[in-house]
This record gives C-alpha cells, structure tokens and sequence, in this order.
C-alpha cells in the first residue's frame, strides 16, 4: 500500500477553535472540508499529512481516516475492525495502541471497544500472514483510533502520535498550564499581527509570549520537535518529510515586534525566560517581574493577552477582588490596548467592571474557558473616558499562562 485512507484527512483541535484551524489550512493552502465540533476535514497525503502535523499551531492531531462503518455493539465494532486488511497496513513487527472516543448504541465502555478493535486487528493480521503486533502504550508505530457517535464509526490512525500541543519547549509549567495550541488560538482570534505590540502581564510559563514569538518569526512549532508517529510508517516516504520540514525552515526570520512577558512571581518570570530559550525565541521576549497594578504600559498601545488565577486550580483569597483589580488596572494604565482575558471564572469575570465586545467559547481539555474581548478606548477629548467600554454587547462567553 503506497499510503493509507483515500484521501480524507482530520485535523482536531479544542471546541471552539475550529474556525481558527480551518483558516490555518486555507492559508497553508490545504481546501478544508466539512467542520464538525472539534475538528476540521481536508483532502490530501503523505505531503498533507506532514505539513499538517508540522505547520499547524492550533491543531491537536492529523487523523488518517481508515475504515468507517455502523457500529451499535461491540460485535459490530469487532467485525468492522476485522474486515479491514490490516496486515497491508501494520506489519506484524510493528506496534500499535488503540484508542477509542465518544459511544454508540450499547458501545458505552470506551476500554471494552478498544479491546473489540483490537482483537479485530490481531485477527485479521493473523489468518492474513501468520503473525500479530504487539499493543504499545507508550510509544507505538501506530496509534488507532476509534471515533464512536451516533451509530457510526471511523477507525483512523494517528499521525501525530504524542498530541500536537507538546511542541517540546514547555518542560517547565505551574501549577496550571495553559495548552499551546490553545494560547495560538487566541492570539488568532486577537488577530494580533506583528510589528504591533504583545504584552502577557500574568505570563507563568510564558505560554502566551512564546507562541507570539514563533509567530512573528514565522517558526512553526513542527520545528521544535521530531516525535511523529507517522515517521515510523513504513509507507512514509521520508524525502517528502525532508522537503517539507526544509521549506518552512526557510520562512524563519528574526522577530519582528515587541512582545513583553510579566508576572508577579520572579520564579515564574524565570520558568518563562528557560521554556523561551528551548524555543528558540528567549531573544525575542521582555520579560520584567512585577505586579500587574504596578507594571508600567509600553509606550505603544498594542494587543493584551492574559490568562490570570480564576480561584479553582489556584488559590485566591478573594477572587472577585482579584478581577475587579484587573479592571481598575486595565482601565487606569492601558488605554488604547486591545485586551483579551481568558478565564473560566464567570463570576469573577462580572467584576472587571468593563464591557466585552465580545466572548467566545474555548475549551482547554475539557475545561470551559471564556475569551473575552474589551477593547479600552483612550480617554475622550474634554476629560471623561469610555471606562473601557464598547458601545456594542457582548454577544456569546482559565489560569497560568
């Protein structure tokens, strides 16, 4: 077999971000397909799957659709499995792990299904050649998985193998780290664009700043790592890796705009500073230790990104306290900045006391976050100011950076 599936491919993400992927793959110049919640569909191979899996910032995993079917009890999801010429596809010296989402009919037991398909592959390579792969949970040629909903089924292999958000810089995290690929997509949705200013004022690990900075130079965050499960596959053609990771090497420059990373906490400025210098990009960074009420505002208004406490996973003594301060702060020190604050403290979020342009809904794992957009408009002429506030409602609704 030359290559696997017929050329449909998947790209997941986190809710919410779907919109963010598709755009990715259209300025890749990759035709999305079909939208559903959490993931993307576009048409392509070998060369699709490897640029996918490299260049895209905002995706979780590049699915290789296999086999598809009806399936309402495990007995179907075995025979669907069974069915499938495995044996052309996993060869019996090679490993594999099978993982299995969502449920169907009386498929409701995830670990049971995946035994089903698994027990189906074995089978299959079995009565085909005489031989079977082993299961390998931590490092498999081959990760399987198995999507259930609505009586239907797709068995897909994972590309990317270890998800798409380790890019392999962020070693070093606190007590609540924020997903990269979910931190690219709010940078997208700020629609911040070098050279204009970036600035993370509750910083933590840097994830907000870092991301920036790959961007503004042009660094994929395919390039920061070589874990791939679709670099063990026998039907890879290795050249085309080798192509495509050569091209977008080629499009990275230095950075080219101020990007500013703050925080309260000198040892998190410092955990930051490291995770930047694995990334490549510690250059391209301010970092300053200082509270957010007492930072001082680059000259140049630009984007303000930040992810603060919201009093689950970190504790605070009084977290509508906390946000209210955020607001004052904001609305006293940075007018003319775009602000964007990603939280999943509803509650707390009322007391920033300015109005949201807008809120969207993201999702960090299965956590609920809300991004919420407040522009802070520059005092009017005469001496009364805007409080921050757009004349337009908020239409629709984490935390360490």
């Amino acid at each position: 077999m030359d290559w696997y599936g017929n050329g449909t491919l998947i790209a997941t993400c986190g809710g919410g971000a779907e919109s963010v992927l598709r755009q990715e793959l259209e300025e890749l110049g990759v035709h999305p397909g079909k939208v559903t919640n959490g993931s993307v569909a576009f048409r392509g191979n070998q060369r699709e799957v490897v640029l996918a899996n490299l260049a895209l910032r905002t995706a979780s995993r590049v699915l290789v659709p296999v086999v598809t079917g009806s399936v309402r009890s495990y007995d179907d999801v075995y025979r669907l499995s069974r069915g499938y010429p495995w044996e052309s596809v996993v060869p019996g010296d090679q490993t594999f792990v099978v993982q299995v989402v969502g449920r169907s009919g009386e498929v409701t037991n995830p670990k049971f299904a995946a035994v089903r398909l698994k027990d189906g592959i074995v089978d299959r390579q079995r009565t085909a050649s005489g031989r079977r792969s082993s299961v390998d949970r931590t490092h498999p040629h081959f990760p399987v998985v198995l999507y259930l909903e609505d009586g239907r089924a797709q068995v897909s292999l994972d590309s990317s193998g270890p998800p798409l958000h380790q890019r392999g810089y962020r070693t070093e995290a606190g007590e609540a780290p924020l997903r990269e690929t979910l931190a690219a997509a709010v940078i997208a949705l700020a629609d911040w664009k070098p050279p204009t200013p970036f600035l993370d004022p509750m910083c933590g690990s840097g994830t907000f700043c870092i991301e920036a900075a790959l961007i503004a130079a042009r660094t994929v965050p395919g390039l920061l790592r070589s874990d791939y499960a679709f670099r063990r596959w026998p039907a890879l053609n290795q050249r085309i890796y080798a192509e495509v990771r050569e091209t977008l090497e080629k499009k990275v420059r230095s950075g080219e705009a101020p990007i500013f990373a703050a925080d309260s906490d000198p040892r998190a400025v410092e955990m930051a500073r490291r995770n930047a210098g694995r990334a490549g990009i510690a250059h391209a960074i301010e970092f300053r230790t200082a509270d957010f009420s007492e930072l001082a505002a680059p000259t140049v208004p630009g984007t303000l990104v930040m992810n603060p406490p919201y009093g689950e996973r970190l504790r605070l003594s009084s977290a509508e306290d906390f946000y209210r301060g955020i607001g004052r702060t904001m609305k006293d020190r940075f007018a003319g900045w775009d602000a964007w604050i990603l939280s999943a403290n509803r509650q707390a979020m009322k007391q920033v006391g300015l109005r949201a342009m807008s809120r969207t809904h993201l999702y960090d794992g299965s956590l609920e976050t809300t991004l919420s957009h407040i522009p802070l408009f520059p005092p009017r002429r005469g001496g009364s100011d805007t409080k921050g506030e757009s004349p337009a409602k908020g239409t629709g609704e984490r935390g360490d950076g």
